[in-house]
């Protein structure tokens, strides 16, 4: 029996790795404190619509709804760690945070005010910011965790070691 939960254990985790290889990026769980920080600084009324395009376990989609009253949703299309955000939503039921089983590019980017990501600057400078320049809003903000967008100014950046989120604000469907 218990053979037999290892074996399904490791297959769920083999299957979610090879499904990272093909995405956006693998799951790194963010630096929480720093995401906080970065947040803060923006200093969100509670009406605003946050999304966290790959959520991984949900981390980032909890802080916004509960600990700055977002409207927080999070898009995550690996099972284990989509599987992991559920399980979390339990605890955080009294906030308005929403975990969604899906792919970030079907998502439409239009209806938020808050966009947050952490993706490989391939995927970020070529697929995200074609989705982007397509769907976002003016005045949209932009937090992009460990990489810049190529060719955009950020507003603010914030560092920690080796980590760092960007935040911009979407001007036009240039950015």
């Amino acid at each position: 029996m218990i053979e037999a939960i290892g074996a399904g254990i490791v297959l769920i985790v083999a299957i979610t790795s090879i499904i990272a290889l093909h995405s956006f990026a693998p799951w790194i769980p963010a630096k929480t404190a720093l995401i906080k920080t970065a947040l803060s600084s923006l200093k969100p009324s509670k009406n605003l619509k946050f999304v966290d395009l790959g959520c991984g376990d949900g981390r980032i989609v909890f802080l916004a709804a509960c600990h700055f009253g977002l409207q927080a949703h999070g898009w995550e299309r690996a099972p284990l760690p989509y599987a992991l955000a559920r399980i979390r939503s339990l605890a955080y039921s009294r906030c308005a945070a929403h975990i969604h089983y899906g792919d970030l590019f079907s998502v439409d980017l239009s209806q938020f005010d808050i966009i947050y990501f952490y993706g490989l600057p391939e995927t970020v400078n070529i697929a995200l910011y074609a989705k982007m320049r397509k769907e976002v809003k003016p005045g949209t903000t932009i937090m992009s965790y460990n990489f810049s967008i190529k060719n955009v100014s950020p507003l603010a950046v914030f560092t920690e070691k080796w980590r760092s989120v960007y935040i911009y604000r979407w001007q036009s469907s240039s950015g």
